[in-house]
C-alpha cells in the first residue's frame, strides 16, 4: 500500500476559501464503475479489471504519468492554483463528483475491479444511487502531481501534520468502508496505515465503520461454509483471520510512518488492546456476514418447509457460532435445522438425533443443564428405539 500522501502547503490554503470542502470531494461510484474503469480497460486491455492500483498509477515512475496523473496534468488545481490536479478535481457534474460520504480504506495492491465491485454492492445493498454516493479514495483524491514533486525533492510530510489532516478527514467524512481481500489472509490487516484508519474510526462515536469484501471472496467463503462437513479446515482458516491483527508486525511504505504509528498506539492504548479492537471489529463483520447468508437461505424456503441445503447450511453455521462462543446465534441456527428435520421426518425419526444433541451441547455451554439433559434424553431414546439399548454411539 502506498502511503496516503496529503498535500500540505500553508502558503496555498488562502487561495481557496473552501479548501476543506475541496479536500473532501469524492468520486461517485457511478464514475468509478463506468468512466474510470473504462479508462483502465483501454490502457490495460490484458489485465483490465484485474489491474492493481499501483499499476494504474506507478509512483516510482517520476517522469511517466499513469492514468490518474495524465487525467489532471493540464488542469489547474483548485486548492493551490497550480497546474496539475487530483483526478477528483478534473470531474464535473453531480453524477461524477460531490462531497464524500465514504472514505475507502484499502491497499494499492487491490484491483480496480474488486474496488468497484465492493462499492457497487454497497450501493445495491443499501438502496443507494451510485450517482449520489461519493467516495474519498486516496489515489484519486490526493493530488499525485504534488506527491511526485515531493518525491523528486526527497521531501516527506512531517508525520504530525500528516496525522492531523488524516484525523480531520476521517472524522469529517464520518464513514470508513474497509475492504478485505482475500478472506483467507486479508492484505489490509498487514498494512499499518489501514488498521490505524480502522482503529481511529472505531474510537470516534461520530464515525461509522463498514467492512466489505469483493463478491468472489464472499462467495468462496460461504461456499466453503456450505460444503464444510468433517473437514474443519475452513473454520480453522476463519479463526486465523479473526486473530490475524498484529500491529507490531504490520508494514508501511515508509518505515518512519510505521515507527510513528506504533508509538501512538503504544502510548494511547497499547499493542494488545489495539489488536483486540481490530480483531473484534473483524469478528463482528464475519458474524454478520454468516448470519445474513443464513437468513438469505431461508428467504427462498416456504415457512416451515424442509430444504436439505438450507437445513445443512444452518447446522454448519451453528457449529461455527458455537465455536465462536455465540451461543444464542448457534441455537437460532440449530433450531432451524431441528424444525425442518422434525417437520419432514417426524419427532421420533433417528435423523432427529444430531439436532437434539447439537442443541443440548449449546444449552450445556449456557449453563441450562436441565434443558440440556432433556434433549440428551430424547436423543438417547431415539438411539435405543433405532438400534437398541446396547448401541454405543
Amino acid at each position: 500500500m502506498q502511503r496516503k500522501h496529503i498535500d500540505i502547503d500553508p502558503h496555498t490554503s488562502a487561495k481557496s476559501d473552501n479548501k476543506d470542502d475541496l479536500d473532501l470531494r469524492g468520486v461517485s461510484v457511478h464514475n468509478l464503475a463506468n468512466d474510470f474503469i473504462d479508462q483502465v480497460r483501454d490502457e490495460f486491455p490484458d489485465s483490465a479489471e484485474n489491474t492493481k492500483i499501483y499499476q494504474i498509477e506507478d509512483l516510482s515512475k517520476l517522469d511517466e504519468n499513469g492514468i490518474i496523473r495524465e487525467k489532471g496534468k493540464d488542469t489547474t488545481c483548485p486548492i493551490d492554483g497550480r497546474q496539475g490536479a487530483a483526478y477528483v478535481h478534473t470531474l464535473q457534474g453531480n453524477e461524477h463528483v460531490g462531497p464524500s460520504s465514504i472514505m475507502l480504506s484499502y491497499t494499492w495492491e487491490y484491483t480496480i475491479g474488486d474496488i468497484v465491485d465492493v462499492l457497487a454492492n454497497y450501493c445495491t445493498n443499501n438502496n443507494l444511487n451510485p450517482k449520489e454516493v461519493y467516495v474519498w479514495i486516496c489515489c484519486l483524491c490526493v493530488n499525485q502531481h504534488r506527491v511526485i514533486e515531493k518525491k523528486r525533492k526527497g521531501e516527506v510530510v512531517p508525520f504530525e501534520e500528516f496525522e492531523s489532516v488524516f484525523f480531520k478527514r476521517v472524522t469529517s467524512i464520518g464513514h470508513i468502508l474497509a475492504m478485505m481481500a482475500p478472506w483467507t489472509k486479508p492484505e489490509y490487516l498487514f498494512r499499518v496505515w489501514c488498521i490505524f484508519e480502522l482503529f481511529t474510526a472505531s474510537q470516534n462515536d461520530g464515525c461509522k465503520v463498514t467492512i466489505e469484501m469483493p463478491s468472489r471472496e464472499r462467495e468462496d467463503f460461504l461456499d466453503g461454509v456450505a460444503n464444510m462437513d468433517g473437514d474443519f479446515g475452513h473454520i480453522n482458516k476463519l479463526f486465523g483471520v479473526l486473530s490475524a491483527t498484529d500491529v507490531e508486525n504490520a508494514e508501511a511504505s515508509y518505515e518512519s510512518d510505521r515507527t510513528d504509528i506504533l508509538n501512538i498506539v503504544n502510548k494511547k492504548t497499547g499493542y494488545a488492546k489495539f489488536n483486540i479492537t481490530i480483531n473484534t471489529l473483524i469478528r463482528k463483520w464475519v458474524i454478520r456476514l454468516i448470519e445474513d447468508a443464513a437468513h438469505s437461505k431461508l428467504e427462498g424456503v416456504a415457512d416451515g418447509e424442509y430444504d436439505e441445503d438450507c437445513a445443512v447450511f444452518h447446522r454448519r453455521v451453528g457449529i461455527i457460532f458455537k465455536r465462536l462462543g455465540e451461543y444464542k446465534l448457534a441455537l437460532d441456527m440449530y433450531n432451524v435445522n431441528f424444525m425442518m428435520i422434525e417437520k419432514e421426518f417426524g419427532v421420533d425419526h433417528y435423523y432427529m438425533y444430531y439436532p437434539l444433541v447439537n442443541i443440548a451441547l449449546v444449552l450445556n455451554r449456557q449453563g441450562k443443564y436441565e434443558k440440556s439433559l432433556k434433549n440428551y434424553t430424547k436423543a438417547l431414546t431415539i438411539v435405543e428405539n433405532k438400534w437398541g439399548s446396547d448401541d454405543d454411539r
